[in-house]
């Protein structure tokens, strides 16, 4: 973008950040006051944060165990997400939060039949799995409120316990495990240096353990600022080097889209954050944009001035994956990407396939999810096969009388603009763009919070 402005500039980045965490801050102690008011009386966390995604096989679960809270959460980085913002019990300053992450896992376990057995069969074929010693094996998606590697919501002595509990259930039971960790990069770099990766490689061996770390954009402004994620890239490069070292296979959470592009932009941003990756050696998990509650993409789209694209630009989305074939020496998966965002955990406002002001017919928008889930799921890692070609050159949106190919669509500039909130007006530098969507937002947060609070 233009050279660095002043700290003073309204344009600067430094200030626009400040602005998004303050929005956001603001919109989750809303969301919070509201969460108190009907737990109230919460009992002390006995059970930890479970949904379930889609997997070969069945539904693999992910799960958040609970303690304190993400304090990048609390500080209002991160602005799309709301993974914590769910109700907590009354803090009680005495008690140790810890203890319960070791009752979570427990009852985890003891659920085993229904989170697991019953909803996937237990082979993952194409897997190549460091050590299997089971005809069945399982896998699910671990952290804490946010980082399953910080001190702060899982300290390293109850890490090593939980791991250990995972790795003697499977022994008793004669299963495997196939575990993602999801962690804050800055946060596996300190377990790494601390000596505790090579402490735990007894366990993350037969665990078969990959990590799974938040990058969201390659590009600077649109993670620092718009995202306000606050994560330097020579420290998301360190973390990828420590987990590679290890054998970690890492996974990374790259987002699609963001506030202030047009769906081409976004678009654009996408390819370039896959060639960044894809140079790397690691797995993507692409995260679609969607309208959680409380959150500043959610405010814009309240009043008009952001909107989610069209279903149809999945297939933009979707072309670029099929392309993206990195060399990872140590992976596990079959495949080299995961399409998340569209089903989401809190239950999203509104999403690609289904938000209000979406032009695309309902039958059109489940076509086009089954398509990627097909792909994702069914084989179709690595290329597009001919059915699936034609499909997708063919397929037209006739609620919209556009009969534009799919692969026309995203060429044609015409197209992407008649679908972004910026039809209305010139297309501004970013910053001037983030500049005008905060203060809208700015305005309208004053306007609630003193007609409702």
């Amino acid at each position: 973008m233009n050279a660095p402005l002043s700290a003073k500039d309204p344009l600067s980045p430094d200030t626009l950040k400040d602005r998004v965490k303050t929005i956001s801050r603001q919109l989750r102690q809303v969301q919070m006051r509201r969460h108190q008011a009907v737990h109230h009386d919460m009992p002390s966390f006995a059970r930890a944060d479970i949904y379930f995604e889609p997997g070969p096989g069945g539904d693999y679960p992910i799960v958040a165990l609970r303690s304190l809270p993400c304090s990048y959460f609390q500080r209002g980085n991160c602005a799309p997400c709301a993974y914590s913002a769910r109700p907590r019990p009354p803090q009680d300053k005495n008690q140790d939060p810890y203890p319960g992450l070791l009752t979570q896992v427990d009852d985890l376990l003891a659920r085993f039949d229904d989170l697991f057995s019953r909803r996937a069969d237990g082979r993952l074929p194409g897997y190549r799995l460091r050590q299997r010693k089971h005809d069945r094996v399982y896998m699910l998606q671990l952290a804490g409120e946010s980082s399953f590697f910080s001190d702060r919501e899982i300290p390293p002595e109850y890490r090593r316990e939980i791991l250990e509990r995972f790795l003697h259930f499977g022994k008793r039971q004669g299963v495997d495990w196939h575990l993602m960790l999801e962690t804050r990069p800055e946060d596996l770099i300190k377990a790494a240096q601390s000596g505790e990766l090579d402490r735990l490689q007894p366990l993350l061996e037969p665990l078969n353990v990959v990590v799974n770390m938040g990058f969201e954009h390659e590009n600077d402004f649109l993670r620092q600022v718009i995202f306000a994620k606050d994560l330097d890239k020579n420290d998301f490069l360190q973390a990828l080097s420590d987990a590679q070292a290890y054998g970690l296979d890492p996974g990374v959470f790259l987002f699609a889209g963001g506030f202030i592009l047009t769906p081409q932009e976004a678009l654009q941003q996408v390819a370039q954050g896959l060639a960044f990756l894809e140079a790397k050696g690691v797995f993507v998990n692409l995260m679609l944009p969607n309208l959680q509650a409380f959150t500043l993409p959610d405010l814009l789209y309240s009043v008009g001035h952001y909107n989610l694209p069209e279903p149809q630009w999945l297939m933009g989305v979707l072309n670029l994956l099929l392309d993206y074939a990195p060399h990872r020496p140590d992976a596990i998966t079959p495949g080299h990407w995961f399409m998340g965002g569209l089903v989401a955990e809190p239950m999203p406002v509104g999403s690609i396939i289904d938000h209000p002001r979406r032009k695309c017919s309902m039958p059109h928008a489940i076509k086009l999810l089954k398509i990627v889930r097909d792909l994702m799921l069914g084989g179709g890692w690595k290329s597009c096969d001919q059915q699936y070609a034609q499909l997708l050159n063919g397929f037209n949106d006739t609620e919209n009388d556009d009969f534009m190919p799919f692969h026309g669509r995203l060429e044609d500039g015409a197209f992407c603009q008649r679908n972004s909130w910026q039809k209305e007006m010139p297309l501004q530098a970013w910053p001037q763009r983030a500049h005008q969507a905060l203060t809208i937002a700015e305005k309208q947060l004053k306007i609630y919070l003193k007609t409702r609070h």
